[in-house]
């Protein structure tokens, strides 16, 4: 399972990033598009479940509070990358944006993680909670961070596929 999140989170960097060399010095870059795509979606999922007044019972108050205080800090990436070049990112310049949202990502992703893990939660959140398991290490693939511990037997579209039908 391991190996297939980095095949896709792989799969996605190649096709959404490149590269340039100028002088030696080697600059990444990657679609804005797709980086916003990814975030948006993630955005959308964690609103998702918060806004489903069954799912925030069973998150609880703090839980909720705590959510809602990464989806901030994602919001305010998502509204910086959309404020960037509108066709690439340096990852090197950008790099400080994508690894805020995905630590905000996975900050907010682990408090869900957990409540679900004990059932609490009605059936329709572990299905967005799975999409965002396979979205967050899309982030990851942006800054370099392939060694990911996610499993995932979705792939990016699928999971953008499964939040927008909950939308």
């Amino acid at each position: 399972m391991k190996i297939k999140i980095i095949s896709i989170a792989l799969a996605l960097a190649l096709s959404a990033c490149s590269d340039t060399t100028t002088n030696g010095s080697t600059t990444y870059s990657a679609n804005t598009a797709e980086a916003l795509s990814i975030i948006t979606s993630i955005d959308s999922g964690f609103y998702e479940l918060l806004n489903d007044p069954n799912i925030s019972k069973s998150l609880g108050s703090d839980n909720v509070a705590k959510i809602k205080a990464e989806l901030t800090k994602i919001s305010a990436m998502q509204a910086q990358l959309s404020a960037a070049d509108p066709g690439t990112i340096s990852v090197t310049k950008q790099k400080s944006i994508l690894l805020t949202a995905e630590s905000a990502a996975n900050a907010a992703l682990q408090i869900a993680k957990d409540v679900n893990a004990t059932g609490l939660i009605p059936a329709p959140a572990s299905t967005i909670i799975a999409a965002l398991s396979a979205l967050v290490p899309a982030i990851e693939t942006f800054v370099g961070a392939v060694s990911v511990s996610e499993q995932s037997t979705m792939s990016v579209e699928e999971a953008k596929k499964i939040i927008a039908q909950h939308g």
